[in-house]
């Protein structure tokens, strides 16, 4: 619960702001008409607050949503760019390809991230933001985590929905790094993003933030690992 609550401190910020606009357009009201402006102004900071709440308030689940839906729109992007959709030979579309991306996204990009960067890693390395605490996080990130536990996940996941073996997996994974560029293209990407992750984005919205990113990350992934 501790790392959990950590990331209220955050969103008194939001609810503070909407409140305050709440007010303000009641003080207007007493002279006439609230201006449309600022009922959309409130509108906004309520609708704000209320999604910062929830991913406070339920990070897995909000975490576990953010990567699955974006995992899926990852891939339905690399699908078309990469001319699944349109070979002769191939299905409109890929649903096992999909499927598979949905599941890595939500159950590991998403749950599984939001406890180790915010559980595991704290424990581990510190809660703070010192810039060794930081390097120790993204080293850690990037030399450990990804390369034996993040991108083999992704190519087990596949195995599984296509029923091949998870040797023929790790075959497949072995070819991407040697031949496709993989770890090379994963570290020039992401040594800059979890620099910010763990030092300036707030705790609840770190997987969130990762989320975004990997968006365009899941479309070279999902267009390297076919």
């Amino acid at each position: 619960l501790g790392p959990i609550k950590s990331g209220l401190a955050v969103s008194p910020t939001i609810n503070d702001s909407s409140s305050s606009l709440r007010r303000l357009v009641q003080l207007r009201g007493g002279a006439g008409a609230a201006p449309p402006t600022a009922l959309k102004a409130v509108a906004a900071a309520g609708l704000l607050g209320a999604i910062n709440n929830f991913y406070v308030s339920f990070p897995y689940a909000a975490a576990g949503l953010t990567c699955g839906v974006k995992a899926s729109a990852a891939d339905l992007i690399a699908q078309r760019r990469g001319g699944a959709m349109t070979g002769p030979n191939q299905p409109k579309f890929q649903f096992q390809r999909n499927l598979a991306y949905v599941l890595y996204g939500a159950l590991y990009q998403g749950m599984a991230q939001e406890y180790v960067y915010n559980h595991v890693y704290p424990a581990i390395f510190g809660e703070g933001v010192s810039l060794s605490i930081v390097l120790s996080k993204v080293f850690c990130d990037l030399l450990i985590q990804t390369t034996l536990i993040t991108l083999p996940v992704a190519y087990f996941t596949k195995a599984l929905l296509y029923r091949y073996s998870f040797a023929e997996a790790i075959h497949r994974y072995w070819n991407d790094i040697k031949y496709q560029g993989l770890l090379k293209k994963y570290f020039m990407l992401w040594f800059p993003v979890q620099m910010l992750t763990f030092s300036v984005v707030p705790q609840h919205l770190r997987v969130t933030f990762i989320a975004a990113v990997s968006f365009f990350w899941i479309i070279i992934l999902s267009t390297i690992a076919r």
